[in-house]
């Protein structure tokens, strides 16, 4: 039996445990017993049907589909009730991971949308004089280089200043992941006009010989700040995508699935902006050296990183997209364990023994 054969076969099964699951998920008191005997027989089965996916098929996304129903299914057998600080915990370390990761490739277009303006912008207004006078006249460029620039992050005290930084992200984060969501074009037009303003501001500084305390400023807090911005849009963007062009599945399903995930991811970002946050109030106008705030920026940087991409591949790797309501990890793999106990539903074909 190929590949294209065992789904059509066995996909009414799989669809109808999801179903119950889901029932269930909501209330167990909602499944009938004849419903929670269908659902424990289509546990065993699916659970064949994994194992046999695993060693026959080879097919890293049926496993990982498979995976997430058995997985759900599990959790609503063996499920205890749950505590908010295990929920708090698995949401750091699977579904939001887990989210970022499967959002990986809107999130570098949103990056590119942002970065690429600033870099352009940069590079040809510091290179040609008379077009940054032209865009921004000389006296003003001097009242940005030699006060005003720094002088932004000492105008407030610093403990009223982080939740105000905090509040500002979040609203461009909302606003970007907005923009994105509602057909891409706000979300794209924003980031690409966050992203100019940087390019300028460094143009100016630049062209004044204030390079280094430009990145000596904007270095500790911007690398994650600017970092959640990008990951918020692009999930707006992921929603914005699913409209379009939703794939096999169909248009309500996949933007109730992004939709879903796009919570998680915008709940992650509020994270990483608390840090920008507190980070640019305390940190970027201290007395510290310039190195040493650099490290401190570039070390909260590896560390978002590692976290969203690093733990989310392994997350992923198991069967996770990052969506509320899923299965745990531990969930998963007891489910991947159990199957490869079962007999697989349909055994390899037996090699012919030479005569």
């Amino acid at each position: 039996m190929d590949i294209d054969r065992f789904i059509v076969t066995h996909q009414a099964s799989w669809n109808r445990l999801d179903e119950l699951v889901r029932k269930g998920t909501r209330s167990v008191k909602k499944l009938s017993p004849q419903e929670l005997d269908e659902l424990l027989t289509l546990y065993q089965s699916t659970s064949a049907h994994l194992s046999t996916a695993r060693t026959r098929f080879d097919d890293v996304s049926l496993s990982n589909r498979l995976s997430r129903t058995i997985g759900g299914a599990r959790g609503l057998i063996y499920r205890t009730k749950g505590r908010p600080g295990s929920a708090a915990a698995r949401f750091f370390t699977e579904t939001f991971p887990a989210a970022a990761w499967t959002c990986r490739r809107a999130i570098g277009v949103a990056a590119f949308l942002l970065f690429a303006p600033a870099l352009a912008l940069g590079i040809w207004l510091s290179a040609n004089g008379e077009t940054r006078n032209a865009a921004i006249d000389p006296q003003t460029q001097e009242l940005i280089a030699e006060r005003e620039f720094e002088d932004y992050y000492k105008s407030e005290a610093a403990e009223g200043w982080a939740f105000e930084l905090f509040t500002h992200n979040i609203q461009v984060a909302v606003l970007s992941f907005g923009g994105g969501a509602l057909g891409g074009i706000g979300g794209v037009l924003l980031l690409v006009s966050n992203g100019a303003n940087l390019g300028v501001s460094a143009a100016v500084m630049h062209a004044y010989d204030k390079g280094a305390l430009f990145w000596g400023l904007i270095t500790p807090h911007g690398l994650i700040e600017l970092t959640a911005i990008a990951v918020a849009s692009g999930a707006g963007l992921k929603i914005a995508w699913a409209m379009f062009a939703p794939g096999d599945r169909t248009r309500g399903t996949a933007l109730a699935e992004e939709g879903l995930r796009a919570v998680t991811v915008l709940l992650g970002t509020m994270v990483m902006f608390v840090f920008a946050g507190f980070t640019e109030a305390f940190v970027t106008p201290s007395d510290l050296p310039t190195w040493s705030r650099v490290a401190i920026g570039v070390v909260l940087e590896i560390a978002a990183l590692t976290w969203m991409f690093g733990v989310g591949r392994n997350a992923a790797a198991i069967g996770l997209t990052g969506r509320f309501g899923e299965p745990s990890m531990a969930d998963l793999r007891a489910a991947q364990e159990e199957a490869a106990l079962i007999e697989p539903a349909f055994a390899p074909p037996a090699t012919p023994v030479p005569a």
